[in-house]
């Protein structure tokens, strides 16, 4: 959710508008000016969620969406939703030691694969959870709704927000004029 900070100018100018245009057309004014750069927010969250988390960009373009905002909500929401992609998704080899991936950009060894039990079949990262052939999990890395709400991702969604309160304004003053 997109919170906008109370700056006196902003607040006061907003005032007046509600009070001329009406509260109907005032949300629409800020409902336009959050969806305006939504596009644009969502396209430098997946951009640092690529680079925070290692997964490729075309995986995280499929899995992260948008919820524009209306007149009647206004709130825009950037969501990722799956869960752990599997080892398979990511640069990942099987030596000795046992599997290691490229996560969150940096080659490490991961933590559930013990190297006498991790193997590869059919081209994913598998690992025996006994001493016995059966029964067999899979590895994974990373989920995108989890990663989401974190690190660089979290910082370029912040980074979006002052510019909404500025093109509300602007949108208000289209608005009044049509008036």
């Amino acid at each position: 959710m997109i919170v906008i900070k109370s700056l006196d100018n902003t607040r006061h100018a907003y005032e007046m508008a509600l009070r001329i245009a009406g509260s109907q057309r005032t949300n629409l004014a800020f409902a336009r000016a959050m969806n305006r750069d939504l596009p644009r927010t969502k396209k430098q969250v997946s951009q640092a969620l690529a680079r925070q988390s290692s997964i490729k960009r075309p995986i995280v373009n499929e899995r992260v969406k948008l919820k524009r905002a209306t007149a009647g909500n206004l709130q825009t929401v950037i969501y990722g939703y799956g869960s752990g992609l599997r080892l398979d998704k990511f640069t990942a080899s099987r030596p000795k030691a046992g599997v290691k991936a490229t996560i969150w950009a940096q080659r490490r060894l991961v933590p559930a694969s013990d190297p006498s039990r991790g193997f590869k079949r059919n081209g994913r990262f598998m690992m025996r959870t006994t001493k016995a052939r059966f029964p067999i999990k899979g590895l994974f890395g990373p989920s995108i709704g989890k990663e989401l709400p974190k690190d660089q991702s979290l910082e370029a969604f912040n980074a979006a927000t002052p510019q909404v309160a500025e093109r509300a304004m602007h949108e208000l003053k289209q608005i009044l004029k049509l008036l």
